[in-house]
């Protein structure tokens, strides 16, 4: 079975996914398939945040939020789709598309 781990920066991006508040401290099941870890700010605390989704037994990973300025192309609701993925191993130079 997949378990998918959402990593999410901010807590007012967490509102959508969670029914409760969620602090850092904590990991938040919110199915038998799905766990969502509040990271905080910066690719270092989404990285430390998904490495503990993980060792909780996460064997998918997603980050979920709002990416404010990312590109003038954007506006509110933008969603953003990866046309690549890249791995540890592999790193793959990522574009992106609007849906």
């Amino acid at each position: 079975m997949t378990i998918l781990g959402i990593v999410v920066a901010l807590k007012a991006e967490a509102q959508g996914l969670v029914k409760k508040p969620i602090s850092a401290d904590e990991i938040c099941r919110v199915s038998e398939e799905t766990i969502v870890k509040l990271s905080g700010l910066g690719p270092e605390m989404a990285h430390l945040a998904g490495r503990t989704l993980v060792k909780e037994g996460a064997t998918a990973l997603l980050s979920w939020g709002s990416a404010g300025a990312l590109s003038t192309e954007l506006f509110p609701g933008s969603l953003i789709i990866p046309e690549t993925v890249f791995f540890e191993s592999n790193r793959l130079l990522s574009k992106y598309y609007l849906a």
